[in-house]
């Protein structure tokens, strides 16, 4: 992955994974618009995205990143996802824990560019 002069790259998470879960169970997940766009692109409903955020496990985690506008890390993860009717959608999720550790903001959630 090619890091630029304006972000900060560990291998380790930043958001305690169970936190994150336990946020999307409760429905407390904030979609940037870029999500909101790309989840309707996919055909994903949210409770699908809710229900994926819940099944995420420390094996998918790939990165985290701070960005030099922010001071949020955003912690990467990879998954395979199977859909309702089967079919498996390889899917990019981007996010970070924000107001306190009180609601996940969903950053990116897309298949791999």
């Amino acid at each position: 992955m090619m890091v630029s002069p304006d972000e900060q790259r560990q291998d380790w998470p930043s958001h305690a994974l169970d936190r994150v879960q336990e946020l999307a169970r409760e429905g407390k997940v904030n979609f940037t618009p870029t999500v909101q766009r790309d989840t309707k692109n996919l055909d994903y409903p949210p409770d699908e995205v809710l229900d994926c955020l819940c099944s995420l496990q420390s094996g998918h985690f790939q990165t985290s990143i701070r960005y030099a506008d922010s001071s949020l890390w955003h912690d990467v993860y990879t998954v395979e996802w199977r859909r309702e009717n089967g079919i498996i959608d390889p899917l990019y999720i981007k996010l970070a824990l924000a107001r306190g550790c009180l609601t996940v903001v969903l950053f990116s959630f897309h298949r791999p560019r």
